[in-house]
């Protein structure tokens, strides 16, 4: 059966004119792809990871290693109106020792037993 509209004929579409997939083939493709990710996370023991960004490299790197090196290594005014100041780390490591101010953590009570 066909119509006519404006002096043009059309036919109705037919249900195996129709160009969808079906839902079982959807279902097929979702279930395949599940299948491959996690044969790959059991092979790979981990899940994929993330894009990490490209580390800084060249002029920039040491750049800002050698502004880091020159903080954790030498002298410096952290706040100087209220005198507090940024020492190396062996010498904050050797007044701790001089001073006797090694932070101990106190014993656990034992459980009676």
């Amino acid at each position: 059966m066909s119509m006519r509209f404006r002096g043009q004929s059309f036919a109705p579409a037919r249900a195996q004119d129709a160009q969808l997939p079906k839902a079982s083939s959807i279902m097929l493709t979702i279930l395949i792809v599940f299948a491959i990710m996690s044969i790959s996370i059991v092979a790979l023991g981990q899940l994929p990871s993330p894009l990490l960004p490209a580390p800084y490299s060249g002029p920039v790197y040491r750049d800002i290693k050698g502004s880091d090196e020159a903080q954790l290594n030498g002298y410096g005014w952290v706040d100087q109106a209220n005198g507090v100041v940024h020492i190396p780390i062996e010498a904050a490591m050797d007044l701790i020792i001089e001073r006797d101010e090694i932070p101990v953590r106190p014993e656990a009570p034992q459980a009676a037993p």
